[in-house]
């Protein structure tokens, strides 16, 4: 009758180990070797992971440049649009995004309340001092505010010009 129940043979290193037995020095020799190449694997698969996450990583940094690339893109298109002839009267203006890609409709003024859209000249012919000022607070177009203090056809001048309706003109 064969042993059947005993699968392990007198050599395995685990089973000496767990009896208390070194396992004979061929048996040790060769666990070295395979847990060396084992690690050597491991090692070259962690530096070919490395190397991946690098390649991942510069990806989405072209990723990025690429998108912000068609933004700027996008900005100019609207503003080249924003400039025909026909825009801000028969043909709504193209509302022009901040630089950090929102748009300004999306943001609040200090009374709480959010910015108009701008599709037409007579909207920017209609704000208000404060209304005007926060406009070009938010478009960053206000380089030296002390210049045109009190001049607001300047002030919407200025505005038109920075969603690209060069059309427009006010009587400054």
């Amino acid at each position: 009758m064969s042993s059947s129940n005993n699968l392990a043979a007198p050599f395995d290193p685990v089973t000496l180990a767990t009896a208390g037995q070194d396992p004979p020095a061929w048996a040790q020799t060769l666990l070295q070797a395979v847990k060396q190449v084992v690690n050597e694997k491991f090692d070259r698969m962690e530096e070919r992971l490395i190397r991946f996450e690098e390649r991942l990583d510069r990806t989405d940094e072209k990723s990025n440049k690429i998108t912000q690339e068609m933004e700027r893109i996008s900005c100019l298109s609207k503003k080249n649009n924003n400039s025909f002839p026909q825009s801000g009267d028969s043909v709504p203006f193209q509302i022009i995004p901040l630089a950090d890609g929102s748009l300004p409709t999306d943001h609040t003024r200090q009374n709480g309340e959010r910015f108009p859209p701008i599709f037409r000249a007579k909207e920017i012919r209609g704000m208000d001092r404060d209304c005007l000022e926060e406009y070009l607070d938010l478009y960053g177009l206000r380089p030296n505010p002390d210049l045109d203090k009190d001049n607001l056809e300047v002030k919407r001048l200025r505005l038109a010009r920075g969603i690209g309706a060069y059309q427009v003109n006010f009587n400054v």
